[in-house]
């Protein structure tokens, strides 16, 4: 019996060593993933810095792009040209060229705090002076520029920053958190999250190989799909005619 006994004993030790072994094991892939997550992100990091030079510090753009507008009851889709110029932080230049379903043009004209609105089909016209500009225009790319910007350089927390890399693309997502008073940011960018219709969240799809715009989408706050912009062609830091953007 005695004998016996130590047999028990020896084979608890291995059960025991066996489970330790396991547990270290665990541990060091655990160490492993995590190293290399890290590794991943920095990477990713890394990258998001090169892309900042040729996408978030542009100073001017040409893009073409079919929009699509989700409601409750309707889908409704646009192809659009935009001009944005902005050399002076104080004189943003937009024009937008506008086509619908129903072969209605309307152009958009923003330029020295004025604004004009041509609709050519209706021969109708309509210019206002010291209008202010704020950037609460969801369908600009600039509005994703400026957002970006502002929450990477001010590390606000009304907006979280997410970036993930699926094959060839880049995704910036950004996700709107809970309404801060306290926060500068957040009252600068409330009509994005913070009021009637309430967005969840903005993603830019980028072509990692050239750094250009792909898809540009913002999610109401049940996470579908609001507003879908896909980009045909995009052409950064363009010189444009000033008579592009006269009023």
């Amino acid at each position: 019996m005695y004998v016996k006994n130590i047999k028990i004993s020896i084979n608890k030790d291995k059960r025991l060593w066996i489970v330790m072994g396991v547990a270290l094991l665990v541990a060091i892939i655990l160490i492993i993933y995590t190293v290399y997550k890290i590794h991943i992100e920095n990477d990713l990091n890394s990258n998001i810095f090169n892309d900042k030079e040729n996408i978030f510090n542009i100073n001017s753009y040409k893009c073409e792009y079919d929009l699509t507008l989700k409601s409750n009851k309707n889908t409704n889709t646009y192809k659009i040209l935009e001009y944005y110029d902005c050399n002076d932080s104080l004189n943003e230049k937009f024009r937008f060229e506008i086509n619908n379903d129903f072969g209605d043009k309307i152009m958009y004209i923003l330029s020295n705090n004025s604004l004009k609105i041509t609709a050519k089909n209706q021969i109708n016209e309509m210019i206002l002076n010291e209008y202010t500009i704020k950037k609460n225009n969801l369908v600009s790319f600039s509005t994703f520029i400026s957002l970006y910007n502002d929450i990477v350089e001010n590390n606000d927390k009304c907006f979280l920053i997410q970036i993930e890399q699926i094959d060839n693309q880049l995704i910036y997502r950004i996700t709107f958190n809970q309404f801060n008073e306290e926060s500068d940011i957040c009252k600068k960018y409330d009509f994005l999250s913070f009021n009637q219709i309430n967005f969840s969240k903005i993603e830019l799809i980028v072509n990692k190989n050239n750094n250009l715009p792909l898809q540009y989408t913002i999610y109401d706050k049940n996470e579908e799909m609001f507003l879908d912009i896909i980009y045909n062609n995009f052409k950064i830091n363009t010189h444009f005619d000033e008579k592009l953007f006269a009023i």
